[in-house]
């Protein structure tokens, strides 16, 4: 795993630890890291809306599909527009693993900037065939 991106070591809800096997673990991991470079690196006004995603707080869901290639997940995020005050966020992102280069596509990510008002910030969405 690699923790060069300030994530450090990241949280996961006990059942979720319980039922995913160490490589379907790992390849969340990377979705998730994947997913936060994605964040941190939009320049686009609704990217700049969320704020600073200064943290991971917890991955609570994760599932590997098409035989390994796909991984969705969902996590919190904590983030903040003022660098002084935070906030915490619900994050989805599916990644795909690219086969060439070993790295993960990341083709749909939203975040769930709720705060009372049910707003969802789409980020990506996946072209569907």
């Amino acid at each position: 795993l690699s923790f060069g991106d300030g994530l450090g070591a990241m949280d996961i809800v006990p059942n979720l630890a319980k039922q995913l096997s160490a490589e379907d673990a790992v390849f969340a991991d990377q979705v998730v890291r994947s997913a936060v470079r994605e964040i941190r690196g939009d320049d686009r006004p609704a990217a700049k809306k969320l704020g600073d995603l200064l943290r991971v707080e917890i991955v609570i869901g994760a599932g590997v599909q098409d035989s390994g290639r796909r991984c969705l997940v969902r996590f919190f995020a904590l983030f903040s527009r003022d660098g002084s005050s935070t906030y915490s966020c619900s994050v989805s992102a599916t990644g795909v693993r690219n086969e060439s280069n070993e790295s993960i596509d990341i083709v749909s990510l939203s975040c769930a900037k709720d705060e009372g008002w049910g707003q969802t910030i789409d980020l990506k969405q996946e072209n569907k065939k």
